[in-house]
């Protein structure tokens, strides 16, 4: 009986830990995915500023 409770004890905290798990592998990606759009802004913006800068070295 007691080697049932400990099964089932361990059983609950492996899917508790499997869940949590999960939760943070999404986490990551939804982290990535935001990392992967802020890069493209910036690069964006890098651009742009780029062109400004350009643009006023050609008329000075």
């Amino acid at each position: 009986m007691a080697e049932s409770q400990t099964a089932q004890s361990n059983q609950a905290r492996i899917d508790l830990l499997q869940d949590e798990v999960s939760t943070v592998g999404s986490e990551v990606d939804a982290l990535k995915n935001k990392e992967g759009l802020l890069r493209d802004q910036f690069i964006s913006q890098m651009e742009e500023l780029n062109k400004e800068i350009r643009f006023f070295f050609y008329v000075f």
